[in-house]
């Protein structure tokens, strides 16, 4: 009984099939095949699926040192507020304001002399006063970026600290020197999760980092020239999360749903002081402290401005509504562009078809596009669920590329993300005929094989044409789902429009078949191959002169009225006709016919025929065109003995059509076409009657 089943479990094994191969999955539940520093899309392990990050506006605002002022990254620039003694109110200062930084989502303040740093979600720029007004040099712009959430400027030099989140949700911070150029200097990744901002510690290299749920201090080491943290000035236990923060060597501005300022304490860490906190606010997304004071300045997602100042008579925060503004047109919602970029993914073999398969959720305004490189730096676009072609390789790199031009909505690209690889078939192999098939239906074959085992056929496409040449294609099926390594011609089933072969013009065709896997995998065309038909078709009564009573009556001068003699019509659906009258068959061939005969044999007579000399329309020649034509159309008149008693009612009679040629032969019977051509009902002579006349 055991050799029994290891023998059962061996054949089933070896019958398995192998389809496409899948050589990778994402889930969206880890970060493992993800190229962190290269993907800027949002990865959600919760949710699992992947979207555009939000727009980071932790930086959006930021509060000039020396003079009542701050800049605000909106979406018609970054624009410089400052305090106009002769209004009493906040004004623009133009001048100092940078209009073409549209797309940016927060600045910072070299606080001796206003130059200013932007950032994008993906780029860095640093402005400079040239004596008349900013200046926007393609040279102080670094871009390319991913994932770029705040800026800090240092105070009195061409240097800011750079902010970014890498796609595990871990903090980059960047140092960046403006020079001639823009320079990145130095880099840590100091494996801090859920990073928000940075702010500069007053005009000292170091800064701070805010955490949804900490702040780190980072402190310069003169002797390297890199950043180290300072473990005993973190601050932490905060309840609710982060958005926003801004810090100077007193103290921090903290933003959560309240607006807080901590203490830094001589020992280290720090301490809310409630007298300088302003507390609870609605919808701020950006806080600015004005270096050397307790002034907090945040922004709210409206574009609203509020100044909050110390007032030591009450020992309390209060709004200095003189130094606010309004009206700001923030960057909002979600980034406009965002990339996932797998690691590398390795197969045992080497493939040169990919199939990205993603289940997707597009809004209207956003689009997701994928695409699959073998080097890891030139891609293919590859739609999603098509196969596509590439180098041929072991070593595939995935890249999904997210868009929107709405900010309020976003795309996603849900689990499981898969790529599949896959060998095409080979090209289809056509068989020779040795003979011209003999009927206009015929079935056309092929031998399908692929090189990936258990692989078969699902679908196929045929071709035909007059010549060798796509421009003389006149027969195109599409792509047909099936197993079947066959196509079973079809010719038409209306009376008045011909068989596409006959209506070809031609007998000798070329053909030519395409094939995909049960993967969709898609094969190279066959070579042309070739077929001919020499045959008789579509024979149909265009006239009967004297119908039985309950029978139509073709018009002759009508194709659509003709009745269509179908293959395996029966008796009982056979055209009634009365015996002795006349009936009138039309009938298409193919080839090059030189003779043509037709016989209407029943009850072992022979019914009466009649070639004539125009076709039933009464005006085109019977042939329709010469003898020896590639097609053809004929025309014959027949009719039974009158007498019931040769021919009662019942008698079926049918049909032998055939035509010779240098080519071949060519024969239609009925049977076994059919049960035969018509089937008679009484008699013409019932119409007649004898009238009897006498003499005077």
């Amino acid at each position: 009984m055991l050799r029994l089943i290891i023998f059962l479990i061996v054949i089933l094994c070896a019958h398995s099939p192998v389809f496409a191969a899948d050589i990778f999955e994402e889930k969206f539940e880890n970060y493992d095949m993800l190229d962190s520093p290269q993907t800027s899309a949002y990865i959600d392990t919760v949710n699992h699926w992947a979207r555009l990050p939000d727009q980071s506006l932790s930086s959006a605002i930021a509060v000039v040192k020396d003079s009542p002022g701050f800049v605000v990254a909106t979406k018609e620039g970054i624009k410089l507020n400052e305090y106009d003694d002769s209004t009493g109110t906040m004004r623009p200062n133009n001048i100092f304001s940078c209009p073409w930084a549209t797309d940016s989502t927060g600045a910072a303040i070299r606080q001796d002399n206003l130059n200013i740093w932007g950032i994008t979600p993906d780029s860095l720029a640093y402005y400079r006063f040239n004596g008349s007004g900013m200046s926007n040099d393609p040279a102080l712009k670094a871009t390319g970026l991913n994932n770029v959430i705040s800026v800090a400027g240092f105070q009195n030099r061409d240097s800011a600290i750079l902010l970014q989140t890498t796609a595990d949700k871990e903090a980059k911070i960047t140092r960046y020197d403006a020079g001639a150029n823009l320079t990145a200097v130095s880099s840590i990744n100091p494996d801090i999760e859920d990073p928000i901002a940075v702010s500069m510690v007053n005009d000292s290299p170091d800064f701070r980092l805010f955490t949804n749920n900490a702040v780190y201090y980072f402190a310069y080491d003169d002797a390297t020239g890199l950043y180290v943290e300072d473990p005993a000035n973190k601050i932490t236990g905060f309840v609710e999360d982060i958005t926003s923060g801004s810090s100077d060597d007193s103290g921090n501005s903290v933003l959560t749903n309240s607006l807080d300022y901590y203490m830094n304490l001589d020992g280290g860490g720090a301490v809310r002081v409630d007298s300088f906190s302003p507390g609870p606010v609605v919808g701020a997304v950006s806080v600015s402290l004005r270096p050397d004071s307790y002034d907090q300045v945040f922004l709210d997602a409206t574009g609203q401005v509020q100044w909050w100042t110390y007032d030591d008579v009450l020992d309390t925060m209060r709004r200095d509504f003189a130094l606010e503004a309004s009206g700001f047109n923030l960057n909002t919602g979600y980034v406009p562009h965002a990339e996932y970029l797998s690691k590398q993914i390795n197969s045992i073999n080497s493939y040169k078809l990919v199939r990205v398969v993603a289940i997707e959720d597009i809004p209207a305004g956003t689009t997701i596009n994928y695409q699959v490189s073998v080097n890891g730096s030139a891609f293919i676009n590859t739609p999603n669920n098509a196969w596509t072609t590439v180098p041929i390789s072991n070593k595939f790199y995935l890249k999904v590329l997210l868009n929107t031009s709405d900010s309020t909505k976003t795309p996603f690209v849900r689990s499981p993300l898969k790529l599949e690889v896959n060998t095409q078939p080979d090209q289809p192999i056509l068989p020779v005929y040795g003979a011209c098939f003999t009927t206009t239906t015929p079935e056309l074959t092929w031998t399908f094989s692929d090189p990936d085992p258990g692989d078969i056929q699902g679908a196929y496409q045929v071709q035909i044409s007059r010549t060798a040449n796509e421009a003389d294609i006149f027969l195109d099926t599409g792509k047909v789902l099936s197993s079947e390594a066959k196509y079973d011609m079809q010719t038409s089933s209306n009376p008045a429009v011909p068989g596409p072969l006959w209506s070809s013009g031609v007998y000798q065709y070329k053909y030519r078949i395409k094939v995909w896997d049960n993967s969709d995998a898609e094969s190279d065309w066959s070579n042309w191959g070739d077929f001919c038909v020499i045959a008789f078709e579509r024979p149909r009564i265009a006239q009967i002169v004297n119908p039985p009573p309950g029978q139509f009556a073709p018009d002759p001068f009508d194709p659509t009225t003709h009745i269509l003699i179908t293959p395996g019509m029966t008796v009982a659906q056979l055209p009634r006709v009365e015996a002795g009258t006349k009936a009138v068959l039309l009938a298409d061939t193919l080839g090059p016919l030189e003779s043509f005969a037709a016989v209407f044999p029943y009850l072992g007579l022979t019914a009466a025929t009649n070639i004539p000399g125009i076709l039933p329309d009464g005006i085109t020649a019977n042939p329709l065109y010469p003898l020896g034509s590639a097609v053809n159309r004929w025309s014959v008149e027949f009719w039974t003995q009158a007498s019931l008693e040769v021919c009662p009612t019942g008698t079926v009679v049918q049909m032998w059509l055939d035509g010779d040629s240098t080519a071949g032969a060519a024969s239609l019977h009925a049977p076994a076409y059919a049960d035969g051509v018509v089937v008679t009902e009484g008699s013409i002579l019932d119409n007649w009657s004898v009238v009897l006349q006498g003499r005077d």
